[in-house]
């Protein structure tokens, strides 16, 4: 038979069910009320329950989401030092009596992390019901045969509703009031989620500003009336969510167990399939080494001929670049000597010349002796000019005194090439 999808938000004094009507496709809710004053008890539980499953017929196999409307499901938010979530759950859940008044010592809790925090303390959402509670939900549809898909507050399925119908409050800061018969509950959302649920009686005002200096954030209602009770909205959404969801200990055992054998078979496929690649890699790998083997031996040829060629040719490079080298720092001494005969004055003569690397030691006579050293530190390629012994005066009958130098020049090459192209 098919399976049935049953909403369920149970409350101090109802019971709300929503569900889906097979083949009319409208959604039918039904809600009763239960007189107790110390909240749901197994009894009122099962008849609540036998009258639902009356009013389905004949549903086959039925799986419920139950939502803990409040006061019997208090969301609070907590700060502790940094630990793992199931810590954090087990801290809470040893400590109930102080964080969650009113539930018992016994309390079933979930937790929902808000985000980085410092860096000593972290901040989480905690949401606590009492484990009696649970235990006599449990029962009632363990008898029955109702299949238990998941337990969340009744905080979670508003959250739901919010979002379906205002996309904006995914955005920045807001508020979300819900109006409910017992109390008044106000959603503080950031970036679209929860991150405090306060308590507030019908009869006091509900301010939605973060402070007296703010202005009013974002707020949205859902109203308590004929239309749209909260109870019916948490039955109808409760579905769509698994935040704070509430797990008894034995279904998180049957869960850990579950995830046990996945993570088992997970392994065991990896390994299997770690296995077959091995295979297939070292199959792929010999054949791939068989076909470069003999790709090597038909080009073993053709390589012992390019090395050939190509040490000759490195051989060649070498030599034209030994040549290059020894052309490029070879002294223009051509040069040199062309320069220092158009920069000499026209009485000046040279005895003796002799050059080496970038030095030149000339010796001569002059009509003016000053005057040649003048000119030969005005020219091109000449960067230094130095005497190498005194200036002497000859005099020759019938002609004009003339004056005797030694000196040294220091010369550049490259500088006296240039000028003289």
């Amino acid at each position: 038979m098919a399976t049935v999808r049953v909403g369920i938000a149970i409350g101090e004094r109802e019971l709300v069910a929503s569900w889906r009507g097979r083949g009319a496709g409208r959604i039918g809710d039904r809600a009763w009320n239960i007189a107790l004053a110390d909240g749901p008890s197994r009894d009122a539980l099962a008849c609540g329950v036998s009258q639902l499953r009356q009013e389905l017929g004949n549903p086959g196999h039925v799986v419920a989401s139950l939502a803990i409307l409040p006061p019997l499901a208090r969301i609070r938010r907590i700060e502790l030092p940094r630990m793992s979530d199931e810590d954090r759950r087990l801290a809470v859940s040893r400590s109930a009596e102080r964080y969650f008044l009113g539930l018992g010592d016994c309390v079933l809790c979930a937790i929902e992390p808000l985000g980085p925090g410092t860096r000593s303390v972290a901040p989480f959402l905690a949401a606590g019901v009492s484990v009696g509670l649970i235990a006599n939900v449990s029962a009632v549809m363990m008898e029955i045969g109702w299949t238990i898909d998941r337990i969340v507050p009744a905080h979670s399925a508003w959250l739901s509703l919010a979002l379906a119908r205002w996309p904006s409050l995914r955005r920045g800061d807001a508020s979300v009031v819900v109006k409910g018969s017992a109390e008044t509950t106000v959603l503080q959302l950031k970036g679209g989620s929860l991150a405090m649920a306060r308590r507030v009686r019908p009869c006091d005002p509900i301010s939605t500003s973060a402070s007296g200096d703010e202005p009013p954030i974002r707020c949205q209602v859902i109203s308590q009336d004929a239309d749209e009770p909260a109870a019916a909205v948490a039955a109808h959404y409760v579905g769509r969510t698994r935040r704070l969801e509430l797990v008894p200990e034995a279904e998180r055992q049957v869960r850990t167990l579950r995830e046990r054998r996945v993570v088992r078979r997970l392994v065991a496929a990896a390994a299997a399939c770690m296995v077959f690649a091995a295979g297939a890699y070292r199959w792929s790998l010999a054949r791939q080494l068989e076909s470069v083997s003999s790709g090597r031996a038909v080009l073993r040829v053709r390589v012992a001929r390019a090395m050939g060629a190509r040490d000759s040719l490195a051989e060649l490079v070498r030599t034209a670049s030994a040549i290059a080298n020894l052309d490029a720092s070879a002294p223009r001494w051509s040069a040199v000597l062309s320069r220092i005969a158009i920069t000499l004055p026209t009485d000046a003569l040279i005895d003796v010349f002799r050059g080496d690397a970038d030095s030149v030691s000339m010796q001569g006579q002059a009509t003016n002796a000053a005057a040649v050293f003048g000119a030969l530190r005005g020219a091109a390629g000449v960067t230094s000019v130095r005497s190498n012994a005194p200036i002497r005066q000859e005099l020759v009958a019938g002609h004009e005194a003339s004056e005797r130098w030694m000196l040294t020049l220091r010369v550049a090459h490259g500088d006296a090439a240039r000028d003289h192209e």
